[in-house]
């Protein structure tokens, strides 16, 4: 007989839980969409952050989507391969590099985006205005508490 763990009633474990939960199910449906635009999650995040705003530095990248620089080179290489993007020397600082969107990568993200917007369309549909617009109240709030942690946990640890 397995025994459940107290730690299953909590509210704020439950909470927790179900974010997860609803993440994965999320990135799983953006990978269905995503692979028919030869694309990964992580690919489209940096389209999208060089849509919000062209000609990043490498390091901007990996600290807006919370991952090592050598993970971000990877992407960048693959995206670069691929003729989504371009490095460019940051003429600034010779050591910097640059990457900016190629014209056939913006093409590509504005092709994966309206379908993307569809799918999310699709999936949020079950819920009323009312209903997201209360959601997005709670999870922006949620946001604005932990920005200022992870802010802080990222200054001590570097």
């Amino acid at each position: 007989m397995t025994q459940q763990l107290d730690c299953f009633d909590i509210p704020t474990y439950k909470l927790y839980h179900l974010i997860k939960d609803v993440f994965v199910l999320l990135d799983f449906t953006d990978r269905y969409i995503l692979q028919e635009f030869d694309l990964t999650p992580p690919q489209y995040r940096v389209l999208t952050l060089l849509c919000l705003e062209n000609s990043q530095r490498l390091a901007s990248i990996a600290d807006r989507m919370l991952v090592a620089r050598s993970t971000v080179t990877r992407i960048i290489d693959q995206m670069e391969a691929a003729q989504l993007v371009a490095r460019v020397i940051d003429p600034e600082d010779r050591r910097a590099q640059h990457v900016s969107l190629t014209p056939q990568g913006l093409a590509r993200f504005q092709r994966a985006a309206t379908a993307h917007q569809v799918a999310l369309e699709e999936r949020f549909a079950a819920l009323d205005l009312a209903e997201q617009q209360a959601f997005i109240q709670s999870l922006e709030k949620l946001c604005a508490i932990l920005q200022p942690k992870l802010d802080e946990l990222k200054t001590e640890g570097g």
